[in-house]
């Protein structure tokens, strides 16, 4: 099950005709946005992005805080703005298996779940769901390797075991 504190903090986003998702995490303080790179395509500190929220394009200036390494398709925005609210979002290694079930959050081709609340219209990212099959060290860092169907439009969005 997706819990709201996951999706609350996952958005579609837009940079040069290029959609995707991306998501929020804290770290000391401050909140910063993660996606895959391919999403953001030549992006560089002082250029803008889009992101979808209450049912419109918004422009953010961005800066570019990290992109780990050439052959990882990750990277970190840093955002002027607090974009989400800032639910407990627990990041570990503990109890994660191989074989276990994971999920994608996300919105492939830009499609979203619509719900009536009371403070206006949310736009729920859609979830599909993988096998974590194994795992690789490279580059110093760990890659979990997800068995499933993914459509374009996931790509940068929470994975979630």
């Amino acid at each position: 099950m997706i819990t709201f504190n996951v999706y609350d903090r996952v958005f579609l986003v837009r940079h040069n005709g290029s959609t995707g998702t991306a998501f929020t995490i804290d770290v000391e303080g401050r909140q910063y946005l993660l996606s895959a790179h391919h999403v953001f395509k030549g992006i560089k500190t002082g250029d803008s992005i889009e992101i979808f929220r209450n049912s419109d394009w918004v422009v953010l200036d961005i800066k570019v805080v990290g992109v780990p390494s050439t052959s990882l398709d990750v990277i970190v925005l840093a955002l002027n703005i607090v974009l989400s609210p800032s639910h407990p979002l627990p990041l570990t290694r503990g109890g994660v298996y191989i074989g276990q079930d994971v999920h994608f959050v996300g919105f492939p081709f830009g499609m979203h779940s619509t719900v009536a609340a009371k403070d206006g219209i949310l736009h729920i990212p859609l979830v599909k769901r993988a096998c974590l099959s194994g795992s690789i060290e490279e580059d110093g860092g760990r890659i979990w390797l997800l068995d499933g169907f993914n459509n374009p439009g996931f790509s940068g969005g929470a994975g979630y075991c």
